[in-house]
């Protein structure tokens, strides 16, 4: 059992902090790898994504100790991170880390049954283990490349060096395996016969779809966490892509082998941080209203309700989105709902004009300052001064599965247009049937990025009735 404990300052290690002693911005390369307990120093903020994809690492019988001030006199470091450039840390809440105390300092249930203990009959077609963290997927690769054999030129990819790393100790008796990263497998192509790929989440979309493509026979272990979006594109980009194009067999892996069944640490973090957001029932009536950080962060119901819709229509997702969603300032959340129900969810972010200098730096191409994602593609593809203005971007919309075509997106984004004190403005990947979406609710186009590259490229598209256009 592995437990979330909260300590003091004094109580951590001299040496081997996150936080303190230990970059964060290098999480990414623990995934995979096991810990037997880990420390995490929230002094200087803590920043959620990287929070929780450590505390998977954290093996069974060891805990997560955390020291999350009680205050932070000048405001949470981390929301530095999140707020667009010159925005004021002031208007920031503690709602994030209140809630996370909270959880932390309660036991959390989890699930009375373990599930059943999967039978994998392994086979020589295209296969992709998925699971959450912890569910033993890098060593059912490494039982793959045993069950193939050693007559077989096996080769194994990675993104990071620590995975790599990982299965060359689990395959070191086997001469018949190479390794390398994904960049390196594609540039050189070695003439193999099955390829193995570890945290393929984690490996860029395109990239995967073409390792997969040259190597057609292959297993793939990938994580459903979505620590930085990753989980949730593999889930609903590229395997359905796989599955249509390959036919690769899908096998999801629900057992824990890193920790036990029920453990502790897992539910306080998928109860604090909504790693799991179960989609609610659709409401049969609902009425249109604002909602305030205060009132989403004192309603659980309606937090829960509003987050599982906005992660279940979204495939970027994270820990940190629930963060941005609790605490920062410069955002409008619109909600169809009845009680705790919840139809659909607006998420607007105000994004106020930047200085002249900085403007006219961005407009040339120079300067890229943090946020303010509508008022910079406007003023770095269009060229034009004027739109360095207020906006209020459309971050999110989401209507509930059983509710779709029902007119309730126009009523969200009416109410938004009434109530918002600037101009509505969307940036988003275009496809046709978004564009027709966008253009029924009174939206144009005011730019597109040539599609060089035949990827999907990105549209904005601003509101029709704006004065000054």
């Amino acid at each position: 059992m592995r437990r979330l404990r909260l300590v003091e300052a004094g109580d951590l290690p001299k040496h081997g902090v996150f936080g303190r002693d230990l970059a964060l911005r290098d999480f990414r390369r623990y995934l995979g790898q096991s810990r037997d307990g880990l420390c995490y120093d929230a002094s200087g903020g803590l920043f959620p994504n990287a929070f929780t994809a450590l505390a998977g690492t954290v093996t069974d019988g060891h805990d997560l100790h955390l020291y999350l001030p009680p205050a932070y006199p000048d405001g949470d470091p981390d929301h530095r991170r999140l707020l667009d450039f010159g925005v004021p840390t002031d208007g920031c809440a503690d709602f994030f880390n209140a809630r996370l105390r909270r959880f932390a300092s309660r036991e959390t249930a989890a699930a009375d049954t373990a599930p059943e203990a999967e039978t994998v009959q392994f086979s020589e077609g295209p296969q992709v283990f998925v699971g959450r963290r912890g569910r033993g997927k890098s060593s059912r690769l490494a039982a793959k490349a045993r069950w193939l054999g050693a007559d077989k030129r096996l080769l194994v990819v990675a993104p990071f060096r620590s995975n790599l790393t990982r299965l060359q100790q689990l395959l070191a008796d086997m001469d018949n395996v190479f390794f390398l990263s994904p960049d390196d497998a594609l540039f050189r192509a070695p003439q193999v016969d099955f390829l193995l790929v570890d945290e393929a989440s984690a490996v860029p979309p395109a990239q995967l779809l073409a390792l997969t493509a040259r190597f057609p026979r292959y297993a793939l272990a990938a994580s459903e966490d979505g620590y930085e979006g990753h989980g949730r594109v593999f889930s609903l980009q590229v395997l359905p892509q796989l599955v249509a194009r390959d036919g690769a067999e899908v096998i999801v892996e629900r057992q824990a082998w890193r920790f036990a069944h029920g453990d502790a640490l897992e539910a306080v973090l998928d109860a604090a941080f909504l790693l799991q957001p179960v989609l609610g029932e659709a409401p049969t009536s609902w009425q249109i209203r604002q909602v305030g950080r205060a009132e989403l962060a004192a309603d659980e119901a309606l937090l829960r309700a509003v987050f599982a819709l906005l992660f279940a229509a979204h495939y970027r997702t994270t820990p940190e989105d629930l963060k941005r969603l609790l605490d920062l300032p410069q955002q409008m959340l619109f909600v169809a709902a009845d009680g705790a129900r919840v139809a659909g969810v607006l998420s607007i972010l105000l994004e106020s004009p930047l200085p002249e200098d900085l403007a006219a730096a961005v407009l040339r191409g120079e300067r890229r300052p943090q946020g303010r994602l509508l008022l910079q593609q406007l003023l770095a593809r269009t060229e034009e001064a004027r739109f360095n203005r207020p906006w209020a971007r459309i971050s999110r919309i989401a209507v509930h599965p059983a509710l779709r075509r029902q007119g309730i997106a126009t009523a969200l984004i009416q109410a938004a247009q009434t109530a918002c004190p600037a101009p509505l403005g969307v940036s988003y990947g275009y496809s046709a049937e978004l564009a027709a979406f966008w253009q029924a609710l009174g939206f144009r186009e005011v730019w597109r990025a040539a599609d060089g590259r035949g990827l999907r490229p990105t549209s904005l598209r601003l509101c029709a009735t704006m004065r000054f256009l």
